[in-house]
């Protein structure tokens, strides 16, 4: 594979991680916005009384840094707190970290880095399994 096509590749790559990051945040914020207690076991919300704090409040974006509204804590938790959250953002940062040392400058400058951090591959896989479990 020549030098440009990997870069296609990688930028393929990152394209679709953005897009299943936001799909993901989109889900979370219907999640919270439309729970149904019939259907509790497929929902990350907790239960009606969960989403019943975290409405969406009229203005929901002219709100205050120190008063984020239960809404904005509840997608938070959805997407930090739970395994599917912890573990995608524990793969974007290793791939980000991954992709940060593998530019020319880096590796050049850094080599021994460089190679230490492609280890983390390893963890990257690990949590690409543990990503889908509930």
């Amino acid at each position: 594979m020549s030098g440009t096509e990997k870069k296609i590749v990688t930028f393929l790559y990152y394209v679709f991680i953005v897009i299943h990051t936001v799909a993901h945040f989109i889900n979370a914020i219907n999640f919270v916005q439309h729970y149904d207690a019939k259907f509790a076991e497929i929902n990350w919300a907790r239960d009606e009384d969960d989403v019943r704090r975290g409405q969406l409040p009229k203005l929901f974006f002219i709100t205050t840094i120190n008063h984020f509204p239960a809404f904005t804590q509840n997608v938070f938790r959805l997407m930090f707190l739970t395994p599917v959250g912890f573990s995608g953002w524990t793969m974007i940062a290793c791939l980000v970290v991954i992709w940060t040392f593998s530019t020319r400058q880096m590796r050049e400058y850094f080599y021994n880095s460089f190679l230490g951090v492609h280890h983390l591959f390893l963890f990257f896989f690990i949590m690409m399994y543990y990503h889908p479990v509930r």
